[in-house]
């Protein structure tokens, strides 16, 4: 490959080339515009010198010729002031007519001078004429010419020998160099890093100077990208590592947490019925204890005379309604305490389930006399839901307001289930002063209880938020009443 098709693959020498001819042609142009005012300087003196040597070589001849009315040496003056160069053209004038004349008019750019013909006698001055004498400024603006014209082919060959040389200087100096670095780092990528060769310009030994620190340069930042390389990859290698270490323990906390999920959840259910555990023992105990007594009239009944007819009949009816009592409460302790994990979503009214969780609660509100209100729609309320989940979250209301007004002088709690705006609406109101304003945004925190130590765990209000909203419904605080009242929203199901 030769040295100009080589220099032809790289843009810097063409460059630098154009800044050499464009700064080698505004200094030529420049000094031409110099040497043109020079020169039209100089041709203009020498005009002016010309039309003054008429006044001293040919004014005088010319005066005494017409003195002497010699036309024919007058003619002979006027001759000799055209042939001085750029004379083109002289005049003698007399009482405003041209009386002799020599050479022509010239047309283009020129100057002229008048001079008085006075001829001397003694004291006495007589008025011969006016001499007038015109130079043209051809000649001035024709050496112009050739001068920018020898200018312009001598700068052109000039640029011409200097750009060549130029070209070959920066490609020897410069670009050839460049474009052996570029071929380097194209043909020696660091994706191989074990393997780095170093970069080498062609020059002489020992040469130090911009070109030399650039290779240094070079060399030593790929070295270092090496070296980030080895420790980038050794990181990535022990980030791989790390995130698959993560990955398991990620998943087991997931799943340790979501157990742990359950078993609180758990936890909260059963400590709910736990505090309803009181209640329910009597609740069965009652029942348990008519039966016995019935059953006791039974026994003495069965002993001669014997009971009548009609009284063991009501006897046996009241046993029924009283054994129906106590499955209805076992019944509802089941389904509100079994496990709710592998159970699906379904189509459920929530009248039952509102049932079942009253059924639980109501003999520990009668024991302590408070008054268990009840606003329930007649209407079978449908609604997408795990009716343990549900019936959690009630009992769990119904204990608050329970521990709330346990003291109270007049204690009632207010139970009501109705529609509002297209969503299913159950509400838990109780008489006592509301909750303090201090501690309303934090009492659906998890562990947060405002019962006394050791009666709670303080988990109840936040798993039940928790739950409402894994039914795409939400449990909140009115806080538009000066009662304490907790509204459960769940989606009204119209199937």
């Amino acid at each position: 490959m030769s040295i100009l098709s080589r220099m032809r693959k790289t843009s810097l020498s063409y460059r630098l080339l154009a800044g050499v001819v464009l700064g080698s042609s505004a200094i030529t142009f420049i000094i031409t515009i110099f040497s043109i005012v020079r020169i039209y300087q100089h041709g203009l003196e020498r005009v002016e010198s010309e039309l003054k040597q008429i006044e001293t070589l040919y004014l005088p001849g010319v005066t005494q010729s017409l003195w002497d009315l010699n036309d024919e040496h007058v003619q002979l003056n006027l001759n000799g002031i055209i042939n001085l160069g750029n004379i083109k053209y002289a005049t003698i004038e007399s009482a405003s007519v041209i009386t002799h004349s020599a050479g022509q008019p010239t047309t283009g750019d020129s100057k002229e001078i008048k001079l008085p013909i006075v001829y001397h006698q003694g004291k006495n001055f007589y008025d011969l004429g006016t001499l007038t004498a015109v130079a043209s400024l051809e000649g001035v603006y024709d050496e112009i010419l050739n001068q920018v014209v020898f200018d312009f082919f001598s700068s052109l060959f000039k640029t011409m020998i200097l750009s060549a040389f130029m070209l070959l200087l920066f490609h020897q100096v410069l670009t050839r160099h460049l474009m052996s670095i570029s071929k380097f780092l194209r043909d020696n990528s660091l994706s191989d890093y074990t393997k780095l060769p170093k970069l080498r310009l062609h020059r002489a030994l020992g040469t130090q100077d911009e070109l030399t620190t650039l290779t240094q340069a070079i060399n030593e930042m790929r070295f270092e990208i090496a070296e980030q390389l080895k420790h980038r990859n050794k990181a990535e290698k022990d980030l791989r590592k790390l995130n698959a270490s993560l990955e398991t323990e990620v998943k087991r906390r997931i799943k340790e947490n979501a157990d742990q999920q359950v078993i609180l959840q758990n936890a909260a259910r059963l400590s709910s019925l736990g505090e309803m555990a009181g209640g329910i023992a009597h609740e069965i105990n009652n029942p348990l204890t008519i039966i016995s007594g019935y059953v006791g009239m039974l026994r003495k009944g069965l002993t001669p005379p014997g009971l009548p007819a009609q009284k063991l009949d009501y006897i046996g009816e009241r046993i029924d309604t009283t054994i129906d009592r106590i499955t209805t409460i076992i019944q509802g302790l089941l389904r509100l305490s079994r496990d709710t994990q592998k159970e699906d979503f379904r189509i459920q009214s929530l009248n039952p389930i509102v049932n079942d969780a009253i059924a639980l609660c109501r003999e520990k509100f009668s024991s302590k006399g408070i008054e268990l209100k009840l606003d329930i729609s007649e209407e079978e309320l449908l609604c997408p839901c795990k009716p343990v989940e549900i019936g959690q979250i009630i009992i769990n209301l119904l204990n608050n307001a329970h521990d709330a007004v346990e003291f109270d002088s007049s204690p009632w709690v207010e139970l009501s289930l109705q529609t509002h705006d297209g969503q299913l609406a159950l509400s838990v109101s109780d008489s006592g002063p509301g909750i303090p304003e201090h501690i309303k945004s934090k009492i659906v925190e998890p562990f947060f209880t405002t019962k006394p130590a050791g009666k709670g765990t303080g988990l109840g209000l936040s798993i039940s938020r928790a739950i409402a909203e894994k039914h795409n419904g939400r449990l909140f605080l009115d806080e538009s009443v000066s009662n304490t009242r907790f509204i459960l929203e769940l989606p009204l199901s119209k199937n």
